[in-house]
């Protein structure tokens, strides 16, 4: 028995009328209620000195909150690929790209400033000399800090979504079996 449910459940129960707890107490229904939601409303009515009608049998099926934890473990986890890691790893991947927008920006903008010691309008990168005006290179550092970031963001939300939908008809699948 899960202490901590049971709390969580009178704090939740405790707002309904008696009659609604006799209610769900004397139908026993365990399809719909787990065993700590009998507790909690037993300690409701006690508390509320009301006396405790008996109930009736309970039905044999597990709670729906039980049977979703059991068919989590059953799904087999990561090995089974049921298990999705990818928003982990997108979070990981965003970081590592935020920080180097950051960093690429900040170089860039220190170029435009001369303090990598460049000292010329022209810049020999990959063997070819390029005229750079300093001026567009702060703006550009500048842009890729904060657009670069918004863009990576936008586009490492998006992939979440994707995923997120996933997750969501697997649980609309789910929940139309079980009807």
């Amino acid at each position: 028995m899960d202490a901590i449910l049971v709390e969580q459940m009178r704090d939740y129960m405790a707002s309904k009328s008696t009659e609604e707890l006799v209610k769900i107490w004397v139908e026993n229904d365990s399809t719909q209620h787990v065993e700590e939601t009998f507790v909690a409303i037993r300690q409701i009515l006690e508390d509320r000195g009301e006396t405790v009608p008996s109930q009736l049998p309970t039905r044999k099926t597990q709670p729906i909150i039980r049977r979703e934890r059991e068919i989590e473990r059953e799904r087999g986890g990561f090995f089974s690929f049921r298990t999705m890691i990818s928003p982990s790893v997108i979070k990981i991947i965003y970081v590592l790209g935020m920080l180097g927008l950051t960093v690429g920006g900040i170089v860039i903008i220190m170029m435009g400033l001369d303090v990598m010691g460049f000292g010329t309008e022209t810049l020999n990168i990959f063997g070819r000399e390029i005229l750079v005006n300093r001026q567009i290179l702060i703006g550009t550092g500048i842009a890729l800090i904060v657009l670069g970031n918004i863009g990576w963001r936008l586009v490492c939300e998006g992939w979440i979504v994707l995923f997120g939908m996933r997750d969501i008809l697997g649980s609309i699948e789910r929940h139309l079996k079980r009807k």
